[in-house]
């Protein structure tokens, strides 16, 4: 999935294997991509500056114990109870489907 065809920015990649071998320690492959829209993410901090602080989007993508792996990321329509976003409750919704779509297209 090429999060840039979907006018995404992927801001940072933060490989937590590749940082425990730095250390000296072992694990299974575990990275965050974090990413965004700059339109998007003003939009909402414009209805309330606090949620810059879970701007931009992430995901975490990591190997399971038993195989396989697992996508985590926080829904964004959890967003809404915690700040002030009611005005901005179609762009949450159209981020959730995103978010969705590509954990969708990695696994």
């Amino acid at each position: 999935m090429n999060l840039r065809t979907r006018h995404l920015q992927v801001f940072g990649v933060i490989d937590h294997a590749a940082a425990a071998r730095t250390a000296g320690l072992t694990m299974l492959f575990e990275t965050v991509i974090v990413f965004g829209n700059p339109a998007v993410g003003t939009a909402l901090m414009l209805a309330d500056p606090r949620i810059g602080y879970d701007l931009p989007m992430r995901m975490l993508v990591r190997a399971l114990p038993t195989g396989g792996s697992e996508i985590v990321y926080r829904d964004p329509m959890t967003l809404a109870s915690e700040y002030d976003l009611a005005d901005v409750v179609p762009v949450l919704e159209k981020l959730s489907s995103l978010l969705l779509d590509i954990a969708d297209g990695i696994r």
